[in-house]
């Protein structure tokens, strides 16, 4: 126990840094918690305020409180029609 007290306050400028790290990471945590908690209260309030028993959303909705990606039914789309114009003319090219 002595050598790990010596060790310990032997440099006292690296037990300092290591002290206030550990301190803001666990002020860090606590904050992020709380942050995530808040956000799930308000969103968990916004759905129990809602008037109807019923929610209706745009397909592909997972979350009411948060908004779809912009861009996502163009990129499917141009995907969607880049791999059938590859694979019809793969077929094509085959027979």
């Amino acid at each position: 126990m002595l050598l790990a007290r010596r060790n310990l306050f032997r440099d006292r400028t690296r037990f300092a840094l290591s002290v206030l790290g550990v301190a803001v990471s666990i002020g860090m945590i606590l904050l992020l918690s709380g942050y995530r908690s808040g956000v799930y209260t308000q969103a968990s309030a916004y759905l129990d305020n809602t008037p109807g028993p019923v929610m209706v959303a745009e397909r592909g909705i997972r979350a009411s409180w948060a908004p779809a990606p912009p861009f996502r039914g163009v990129l499917s789309r141009r995907l969607g029609r880049h791999s059938a114009s590859r694979a019809s003319s793969r077929s094509s090219a085959s027979s």
